[in-house]
């Protein structure tokens, strides 16, 4: 249930930042500085939005590994993330590209391999 409301509050801080995000499809480097310098606030709002987005994201990419690794995937959370992907690629895909590949990079990096939690003690 709790990795439900992550996607939820992904979706929506994923659609926000699609929104608020000062450059569009089109256009130059140079457009990002510009509106960023011309709207800074937009620009502020959409990163806390993306920032707070993909880490949610990546959380779910990591129960999900996690669920495979321990060889009981939950594919009912795997279909609704994957819609949860495909309605933020429809609102703008190459924001939803980019906020994909950062939640799943995220998600790995987060993975613990050799433990649950703690830290390392090397005897």
């Amino acid at each position: 249930m709790r990795e439900i409301r992550l996607l939820v509050v992904s979706l929506l801080f994923g659609g926000a930042f699609i929104g608020l995000f000062p450059v569009h499809k089109g256009e130059t480097i140079s457009d990002l500085i510009v509106g960023s310098v011309l709207s800074p606030g937009g620009f502020f709002l959409a990163s806390a939005f993306f920032i707070a987005g993909f880490v949610f994201q990546g959380k779910v990419i990591k129960v999900e590994i996690q669920s495979f690794r321990e060889g009981k995937p939950r594919f009912g959370l795997m279909l609704l993330h994957l819609m949860v992907i495909l309605g933020l690629s429809w609102i703008g895909w190459v924001h939803a590209s980019l906020f994909l590949f950062v939640s799943c990079i995220y998600g790995m990096i987060s993975l613990d391999l050799k433990r649950e939690g703690g830290r390392h003690v090397d005897h």
